[in-house]
């Protein structure tokens, strides 16, 4: 089946195209890309004011499945996915039981490969039942599907611990994804500040993120190693990152929308919807990972 699309804006980063253009699928691959295209096909399509670009990629979503499907699966979260144009996901570790064996994560992939709706590679855990107390088999892990390493929402809090994951990590040609908190500050519901007073809640400290990013980014500078660091929130952070890149570290990090989208004045319009975790923070740091984002 032949499919054109007409009047599209094509963006392709590897090639720097960003152009109307037609685009003629034959089957499940492009047959040709150019400007006013009548080649003859079973449907066409109208893109006029629509982008057409690669699939994107999401690597760090939650697919819950197995032990939360009350939340999310890998079918309702796979079609999440290519209804918002991501033909690849990286779900996170946070299941029951924890893909902390190759057995859980073999099951996973082998759902995914049930539904078959879109690319699923799966975060193995750091440690055994994401307990920050043993590392698991990185070598078996990454043999049995796993795509990288995170105990997501739970921080390797012990340094010689993570550090360990990350020189056997990227001695495999892998790495650890960390969620970036120092637990001893980060207790609270919102992030710290006039906000959190005025409604007389404990405030989450920014320093939580950014001791644990900078402990992270020494490690990785000192070993000559890759880490990555999630979701960052704060100005700092984006600040510490920017300058270890521009001495050759290799850290990379990630972002979400509510960070270059809202404040914690949020919490005032939406309340406990706009809590999470790391928090919505000042506008400061709002204006710092729009920046950041554009660099």
């Amino acid at each position: 089946m032949k499919v054109l699309f007409k009047n599209g804006t094509v963006i392709d980063y590897a090639s720097k195209t960003k152009d109307v253009l037609d685009v003629l699928v034959d089957g499940d691959k492009i047959a040709k890309i150019g400007k006013d295209l009548n080649d003859s096909a079973d449907n066409i399509i109208d893109c006029n004011g629509l982008y057409i670009m690669p699939g994107m990629i999401d690597m760090h979503c939650h697919l819950r499945e197995p032990g939360g499907e009350h939340k999310e699966t890998i079918e309702t979260g796979s079609r999440s996915a290519v209804k918002g144009g991501f033909t690849s996901i990286c779900p996170m570790p946070n299941t029951k039981p924890t893909p902390d064996s190759a057995i859980v994560l073999q099951q996973i992939l082998k759902r995914a490969k049930e539904v078959n709706l879109c690319n699923v590679f799966p975060f193995s855990s750091v440690t055994k039942g994401e307990k920050g107390e043993e590392l698991v088999d990185f070598k078996a892990q990454l043999e049995a599907g796993a795509i990288a390493f995170s105990d997501d929402g739970m921080p390797v809090e012990n340094a010689r611990m993570i550090r360990e994951a990350m020189i056997e990590t990227n001695k495999l040609g892998s790495f650890v994804s960390e969620h970036c908190e120092e637990k001893s500050v980060s207790s609270g519901a919102i992030n710290a500040g006039p906000i959190a007073e005025q409604l007389g809640v404990g405030g989450v400290l920014p320093e939580a993120e950014e001791i644990m990013a900078s402990r992270d980014i020494v490690i990785a500078e000192t070993n000559h190693l890759h880490t990555h660091i999630c979701h960052i929130s704060t100005e700092t952070s984006v600040n510490m990152i920017r300058s270890a890149k521009a001495r050759g570290v290799n850290v990379t990090c990630e972002t979400c929308p509510h960070y270059f989208s809202f404040t914690v004045d949020e919490v005032l319009n939406s309340g406990v919807n706009a809590k999470m975790n790391p928090p919505l923070r000042e506008e400061k740091d709002r204006q710092a990972i729009i920046k950041v984002l554009k660099d």
